[in-house]
């Protein structure tokens, strides 16, 4: 690799498209209506259209378009936004929900699995069935929603199940971003990004084809913004390639009342200034694939 292939920063970006969860919000849907459009805006000013990844809701229980639970009306009473992501070039993965299955939602997938001993938190997530079935069902109901294959994944929560990898490979899904290392002491060990084995995501593999890019950051007002921003300068300042993913809410470009968060948005785009001015090089997920290939392939792993 040459001196400047070393200094290379790749940033991914990706939202996580979900009802508004803040309690105190007096709308339920404004994230979407409201807060997609905006974020289109903040995403145009700073040159990223196409650059971007929409991740959406899947639960186990109800699938894509009632998820978590009021995705419906961005599936089916806002078609105009899918239509507007597809057209500005921008890709769509899966955001789909490893946990908080509990009380009654236990029967959700009762004519799979039974047995109450299934459902413990801790087991369900290293049933290599019930991951293959969450994450094929999830591709299956996001194709006939969409009417695409979804390109990435990142689970709610960042949760971790083994066997993912291997269930998204099977969807045609190459790509994910489900590990985070977020916090202040966890200094990130270029080039932060790895193919996985078939049956775990958090363990690299000499040769393969999914592709890990560990959630660096994401991106919020506050103190942890403050020090998001310091981390961001030190990986600026790395001389090796380092791939990083950031990522945020739709219901974060809006305030409680469903009016634009302008302190939100004004954060937001500074961030991705600062990235573009440094050298950073904003990339799809499908593209951030494509170059880590292109360095890595066949290579022992770093």
């Amino acid at each position: 690799m040459s001196n400047q292939q070393r200094k290379q920063v790749y940033v991914i970006l990706s939202i996580d498209t979900e009802h508004d969860i803040i309690r105190w919000y007096e709308t339920r849907a404004a994230g979407w209506s409201n807060g997609i459009p905006l974020l289109c805006e903040v995403f145009d000013t700073v040159g990223l259209r196409g650059k971007v990844c929409w991740l959406v809701e899947h639960n186990v229980k109800e699938g894509i378009p009632v998820a978590n639970p009021h995705s419906a009306f961005c599936c089916n009473e806002l078609p105009e936004l899918i239509k507007q992501i597809k057209n500005r070039g921008d890709e769509m993965g899966l955001h789909p929900s490893m946990s908080d299955w509990t009380g009654g939602e236990r029967e959700a997938l009762a004519s799979l699995y039974n047995s109450a001993e299934f459902w413990d938190s801790t087991r369900r997530y290293h049933d290599a069935q019930f991951v293959q079935n969450l994450i094929t069902s999830a591709t299956q109901e996001f194709k006939k929603v969409f009417g695409v294959n979804p390109v990435g994944c990142r689970t709610g929560g960042c949760a971790y199940a083994t066997h993912l990898a291997g269930a998204l490979e099977k969807n045609g899904i190459y790509i994910d971003s489900s590990v985070r290392k977020s916090r202040p002491w966890q200094w990130l060990k270029p080039p932060n990004a790895y193919y996985t084995t078939e049956d775990d995501i958090r363990v690299p593999s000499a040769r393969g084809t999914m592709v890990e890019i560990p959630t660096a950051g994401y991106i919020c007002t506050g103190w942890l913004n403050a020090v998001l921003r310091c981390r961001t300068w030190y990986w600026l300042n790395r001389r090796q390639t380092i791939f990083l993913s950031f990522f945020i809410h739709n219901w974060q470009a809006i305030r409680s009342d469903g009016s634009a968060d302008i302190k939100f948005l004004e954060s937001l785009t500074s961030f991705l200034n600062i990235l573009s001015r440094n050298g950073a090089q904003f990339l799809s997920w499908a593209e951030a694939k494509e170059v880590y290939d292109s360095m890595y392939r066949d290579m022992s792993v770093l």
